[in-house]
């Protein structure tokens, strides 16, 4: 059986069908956007992501393709994010569905895990700590921005400054031990005389 959609295709939630479906919400969502994430859930069925934290399985027959071109979603902005990239949440665009507690994450400092979802600028971005009840949350990549790694400042030493201050120790050493020589001769000396 050939394959309707694609990860990355944009769909509209066009009717609900039978199997898949769960009247008490997702009669609520026909008629919204979203992009396929997944094309091999169970019976077939395709997993969109309707937003930064929400996402269904849906029946393909549920589903339509919404043309590159179309206004409804926001058509990809190429930009240079990778994995493991640092970067700062700027700002809510609206751009992709916002959770309330995604509020607290605007100028959160957050590190790019994946970006699975092809050919969109959808990141998934974790945080070091829990914002409302997760500590990732998807954004677009406009509301987005590089954070330079800060790496730490190593003072550079030449092999003349590392060959003088090994002379330091090593004189430095020689002295401990002379005074320590002194020492236990004047200790022999005390120990002979009290006998």
């Amino acid at each position: 059986m050939k394959k309707k959609f694609k990860v990355g295709d944009k769909v509209k939630v066009v009717k609900k069908y039978s199997g898949i479906w769960v009247p008490e919400w997702m009669d609520k969502i026909i008629g919204e956007f979203g992009i396929v994430t997944n094309t091999r859930g169970p019976r077939g069925s395709y997993f969109v992501l309707l937003g930064a934290d929400r996402g269904y399985y849906f029946n393909p027959r549920s589903l339509e393709l919404i043309p590159e071109e179309s206004p409804q979603l926001i058509l990809p902005i190429k930009r240079e994010f990778k994995i493991g990239d640092r970067v700062r949440i700027d700002r809510m665009s609206g751009k992709v569905i916002w959770s309330e507690a995604m509020k607290d994450t605007i100028g959160v400092v957050g590190r790019i895990i994946n970006n699975e979802i092809k050919n969109t600028d959808y990141i998934h971005v974790k945080f070091d700590k829990y914002y409302g009840y997760r500590d990732r949350w998807y954004y677009h990549a406009d509301d987005i921005e590089h954070v330079e790694e800060v790496k730490p400042k190593v003072k550079e030493v030449s092999l003349v400054e590392t060959v003088e201050q090994l002379k330091r120790i090593i004189a430095t050493k020689d002295q401990i031990i002379s005074t320590l020589e002194d020492q236990i001769k004047r200790v022999r000396e005390i120990v002979q005389i009290e006998l």
